[in-house]
């Protein structure tokens, strides 16, 4: 009795706070995940720049290490999260419409070379998630034109994502392996000729998480609040204690990906898509989150290029928060003049 009081209390909250943790209705928004993207931006440009200055902090190796390679490393995967779950959840997977698809492709690949024209003074590796995203979209469309099911394509991006981690936060594994079988040595070998020793890519790395995002678009996963949070909460302390052995044992230098990170994903898009926010503000954080993405390398390059001109010691020492202020405020006047002017829009949408 007191079990299903309890539940039906929950049940109840649920409904009060606008939160949707069964089906979703079909006019719901995802807000939410404009909110968190703009948000996890931040976390893009911390990867990118030191947030802590050792002129600063006394532990700013330690921070920086930890924020970079743990708390800020979910940024990327997110967004492939996200697209997954938005692109897919307007196909039927049974018959996938490739004009949606070709539509979507040429969306990003446009603003992909849009931006890679722009930044001609620098600061364009992160556009590499566009190509990747592109090429991950694409590859499950053609794994359900040839009818492959969601767990057949499942297992495959799992032993894709697999093949990434090995290359990648378990180097130590993969040499292991390329010392004693020779079939092994002459593959890692191959890629490394044609992409060097980087594993994340529209498929070793993000096709995993766009998969994530079909999922929980075309399921009806019914996962309550408390155990979604309580998902992504656990899976993040294994994150951490991956990356502490990892670091500690291993001496890891770098962390693009780690075995409990597809976990972590998983719940926390869970949360964010069953729930609701209402306002206009939304839209405009949308665009935000994809300017500061798109330009916060530039805005840093020419914030140095300033700091050291004039020597402004307090620029360099908060060369983070000084790129986010400054790119967050031209985005926001981007997007304010792009209402008038609508060519601008071409610069995120």
């Amino acid at each position: 009795m007191l079990l299903k009081y309890t539940i039906r209390v929950y049940n109840r909250l649920m409904e009060t706070l606008d939160i949707n943790t069964g089906i979703r209705k079909e006019n719901k928004n995802y807000n939410a995940l404009d909110l968190v993207k703009f948000i996890l931006a931040f976390f893009v440009v911390a990867i990118h720049i030191d947030p802590f200055s050792p002129e600063v902090y006394e532990e700013a190796e330690f921070l920086n290490y930890y924020s970079q390679q743990l708390v800020c490393r979910l940024a990327v995967p997110f967004y492939f999260a996200v697209s997954g779950f938005l692109v897919f959840a307007k196909i039927d997977i049974k018959n996938p419409d490739s004009a949606y698809i070709k539509k979507y492709c040429f969306k990003i690949l446009r603003l992909l070379g849009t931006w890679f024209f722009l930044l001609y003074a620098g600061g364009k590796y992160q556009l590499w998630y566009m190509g990747a995203v592109v090429l991950a979209v694409v590859l499950i469309y053609m794994m359900l034109k040839i009818r492959l099911n969601l767990i057949v394509i499942t297992i495959v991006s799992v032993v894709c994502y697999s093949i990434g981690v090995l290359g990648d936060s378990y180097q130590h594994v993969l040499a292991a392996l390329r010392e004693s079988h020779v079939w092994v040595e002459k593959i890692a070998h191959a890629y490394e000729v044609l992409y060097m020793d980087n594993t994340r890519n529209g498929v070793l790395f993000g096709l995993l998480f766009v998969v994530i995002g079909v999922i929980l678009a075309k399921k009806k996963i019914k996962i309550p609040l408390p155990v979604s949070i309580a998902g992504a909460f656990v899976s993040f302390l294994l994150m951490t204690r991956e990356l502490v052995i990892l670091r500690n044992v291993y001496e890891l230098e770098y962390c693009r990906s780690l075995i409990f990170m597809p976990v972590c994903i998983f719940f926390l898009l869970q949360i964010f898509i069953n729930l609701d926010l209402k306002g206009r503000l939304y839209k405009s954080i949308r665009v935000w989150g994809n300017l500061i993405f798109y330009m916060h390398l530039i805005v840093c390059h020419f914030i140095k290029l300033f700091a050291d001109k004039y020597e402004l010691v307090d620029v360099k020492n908060h060369l983070y928060l000084y790129t986010i202020i400054y790119t967050t405020a031209i985005a926001i006047v981007i997007e304010l003049i792009s209402r008038k002017r609508r060519w601008l829009r071409y610069l995120y949408s």
